[in-house]
């Protein structure tokens, strides 16, 4: 049986390092955070940067231990689980954009750092090959907005750039690992009558 091939995406700074795997159903990140922040905790500017960068993500539906809406988990929540928020609404703005009426996406963040690093996360989202031309438009925008917010605990009003992601195509697989803490997240949005 063969296995179809994965498509790799890759983006590293000093803040946090992604690989990405596009499978054919699934796409997977591992993010390793190099930042002293793993999560939002001290970075008391994060609601403000989301509202500026990203505001829709505010509301979108979280499941966590607390039942908290995730305008308030964003306060003290893993950088790896505010990213899959992030990605997930940038996906759906970017296929409404591209003509859809409606998307829905889903994502899980999982985490052991009793396994692996501090500050590393696994995240799947619910997003194959065949729309990775929406990942490649919404990554980058994630992408900027996380360098944003932990740039935010070192240094104010720095400029968002947008980062340059690299691709390769390469045979894919992935290894789930146990987790200590797994959250799961769908996140939908529907066109605008006046778009």
């Amino acid at each position: 049986m063969s296995r179809k091939p994965a498509l790799r995406h890759s983006y590293s700074s000093a803040l946090f390092d992604l690989n990405v795997s596009v499978l054919q159903d699934s796409t997977l990140i591992t993010m390793q955070v190099n930042s002293a922040h793993v999560t939002t905790r001290r970075l008391p500017k994060t609601t403000a940067l989301l509202k500026l960068h990203c505001p829709t993500v505010l509301k979108t539906k979280c499941f966590n231990e607390e039942n908290l809406p995730f305008r308030k988990e964003v306060r003290d929540t893993e950088i790896g689980h505010l990213f899959e928020h992030m990605l997930l609404d940038f996906l759906c703005k970017e296929a409404i954009a591209a003509g859809a009426n409606e998307a829905l996406y889903k994502g899980n963040t999982s985490w052991d750092w009793n396994v692996a690093a501090r500050g590393s996360f696994e995240i799947t989202i619910s997003l194959g090959m065949e729309e990775e031309k929406l990942l490649k438009k919404a990554l980058p925008k994630a992408i900027a907005v996380t360098e944003t917010i932990l740039s935010s605990g070192t240094a104010a009003d720095r400029s968002m750039k947008t980062p340059q992601v690299t691709s390769k195509n390469s045979l894919g697989g992935h290894v789930h690992k146990p987790a200590l803490a797994a959250l799961v997240h769908p996140v939908k949005m529907k066109r605008p009558d006046n778009f």
